[in-house]
């Protein structure tokens, strides 16, 4: 102790020495700054084992600071911060990606910037009134971006107080929840189709046993009458009820409750001999132009449910022209990559090449609004018809592991699209004659 108070005195005499100290000052105040000059060179060494820890500690709170700000900054939900007065002071990365919206013009603006005016000002009251005497509110609801589009998100918000319960600032947490949506509809719409096809199947087999019954009393009848009004009567029930025949074998297609005959199937000629057949009965002003390929066409399927859902393609089309102008059907058939297909990211079961059929009409198009449920069952834009045609189309491509797409613009014609797995692409063609209608 000694040493370090005698190397203090020297080394404050040297300081003094060295800047005329002595000279400058009175004795009284040469005598106090020696004194504290002395006292605080003596006591460095005791110092510095007190401001070490407290030196580590700032360190080690400005590295947690960092890291939080960090996780703030990347964190993958969108944050909002904002004052009392709920004027943004900050916003992180996930809310620029999700809202457009940049850090420099979000900040020093209220939220309210992405209402997108769907909730109404009861649904915002019910939000304050959570805020203000619960400190939080968490639910759903739709906001807007900056270039106008309208997405759903989950919020979560938080009020902050100061240790005088004061409201200091509120924190704000969302999420776009467009794709959990999505799973959602996809996954109710699954659950309808299971049930509806499930009730279908019940009715169809207790009704097609009905009709059963109805044709066969028909044809006893007709054998007993000698009557040609009676005749006529009788043919006319025996018509309606293969009719009905008919649609319950639809029915029960679409229910999935009927047995497929599987084979290797020539695309090619199947499309070929049914648009022959087909064009036989259509109206003359129709014009149907074809793009088919030279060298057959292979898949692996049900040729009569495949050949079904091609009638029905065709049909649909040609209902469609009635009040059109312009009358024409395109067919295209043709080999595609799966690699250059538009469609290929839609597709959940493509092979490496596929069969790719459209079918374009030029007729009256369909409704954006009404797109979405085409392929539902017993949904029609027609004044007649089951609206069983294009969903029993969609399940037997969906079968036969292919995918289907429509796109339509209103007054301007509707396109429908078939992709089906092609079945070796470099088989001899057989015999193809006994695919007809």
């Amino acid at each position: 102790m000694v040493l370090i108070v005698l190397s203090a005195e020297i080394l404050v005499m040297l300081i003094f020495n060295h800047f005329h100290i002595e000279t400058r000052l009175s004795e009284i105040q040469l005598a106090i700054a020696d004194s504290l000059l002395l006292l605080l060179i003596a006591a460095y060494p005791a110092l510095r084992w007190v401001i070490r820890p407290i030196i580590r500690a700032a360190q080690v709170s400005a590295a947690h600071t960092e890291m939080l700000a960090a996780a703030l900054e990347n964190a993958g939900e969108s944050v909002i911060i904002t004052d009392a007065d709920c004027i943004m002071v900050h916003v992180n990365k996930a809310f620029e990606a999700t809202t457009g919206y940049t850090f420099q013009q979000a900040v020093g603006r209220n939220p309210n910037m992405l209402q997108s005016g769907i909730q109404n000002s009861a649904f915002y009251e019910r939000m304050w009134n959570a805020l203000n005497h619960n400190g939080e509110w968490k639910g759903e609801l739709w906001n807007r971006r900056a270039d106008g589009s309208i997405y759903p998100e989950v919020l979560h918000i938080r009020a902050i107080l100061d240790a005088q319960h004061e409201l200091q600032y509120y924190i704000g947490t969302f999420s776009d929840i467009s794709e959990r949506l999505e799973l959602e509809k996809a996954a109710r719409q699954s659950q309808k189709m299971e049930a509806l096809g499930t009730l279908v199947g019940g009715v169809a087999h207790n009704f097609n046993n009905i009709l059963s019954g109805i044709i066969g009393k028909a044809y006893l009848a007709k054998k007993k009458s000698t009557s040609d009004a009676v005749q006529r009567h009788l043919d006319d029930i025996h018509q309606l009820g293969m009719d009905g025949s008919t649609l319950i074998r639809q029915l029960l297609s679409f229910s999935q409750d009927s047995t497929h005959d599987i084979q290797k199937i020539p695309f090619t000629t199947l499309l070929k001999a049914t648009l022959k057949s087909l064009q036989s009965s259509m109206e003359e002003e129709i014009q149907v132009q074809t793009n088919f390929p030279e060298e057959e066409l292979f898949v692996f399927g049900d040729a009569g449910q495949l050949q079904q859902s091609f009638v029905n393609l065709i049909n649909n089309a040609t209902d469609t022209l009635r009040n059109s102008e312009d009358k024409l059907i395109k067919v295209t058939l043709e080999e595609r990559r799966c690699s250059v297909c538009p469609q290929s990211e839609a597709c959940d079961s493509c092979n490496g090449h596929v069969v790719h059929l459209c079918v374009e009409d030029s007729g009256c198009g369909i409704h954006e609004s009404e797109m979405e449920h085409i392929f539902d069952p017993f949904f029609t834009t027609k004044d007649e018809g089951t609206g069983l045609g294009l969903s029993m189309v969609e399940g037997a491509i969906k079968s036969h592991g292919g995918s289907i797409h429509a796109e339509s613009k209103l007054n301007h014609g509707t396109t429908l699209t078939i992709c089906l797995p092609l079945n070796n692409p470099n088989a001899d063609s057989a015999s193809h004659d006994e695919y007809h209608i």
